[in-house]
């Protein structure tokens, strides 16, 4: 909670990404990629419920050892390269005030392929929604280095 709205943390990890599939459970430096997010998550004093979203058992699987709670798998349908996030973070909210009998003020979505955030950032972003006038969503960007055109070949 922070002054008073409550957060829901999301991290969507779905099993069929094309370039490398189940990328959220390949380990990198020593445990899976997905478990640095959950520890993020974890330390996230804010937080007031933390929920993996996943389409797949062994992702879930992973996330319940690192500690976290999987309490509903996200539909096939929400787990394909032509869908974007934002139906998968719908469903997970839904689900998660189902689930919880709980209401949330601000959904944070963690991407388990992003481990060099750090906890200054989250809070930074959540300091903007909520205290600067107006605000209704704050994404985090980093320059790029290279043409964004280059990325598409």
């Amino acid at each position: 909670m922070y002054k008073n709205y409550s957060i829901l943390v999301i991290i969507c990890a779905r099993g069929g990404s094309k370039s490398i599939p189940k990328k959220s459970i390949k380990f990198f430096c020593g445990k899976p990629l997905i478990s640095h997010t959950i520890e993020q998550a974890r330390k996230f004093s804010w937080a007031d419920r933390v929920v993996v979203s996943t389409d797949d058992a062994e992702i879930k699987s992973v996330a319940e050892k690192c500690g976290i709670e999987v309490p509903f798998l996200r539909p096939k349908e929400l787990a394909t390269d032509e869908i974007s996030v934002i139906p998968a973070i719908i469903h997970a909210v839904k689900m998660a005030e189902v689930y919880w009998k709980e209401k949330y003020d601000i959904v944070v979505n963690l991407g388990p392929t992003c481990p060099l955030r750090t906890m200054e950032d989250i809070k930074l972003t959540i300091r903007m929604l909520v205290d600067i006038p107006d605000t209704e969503a704050v994404f985090s960007v980093s320059q790029s280095h290279d043409n964004p055109y280059f990325n598409m070949v």
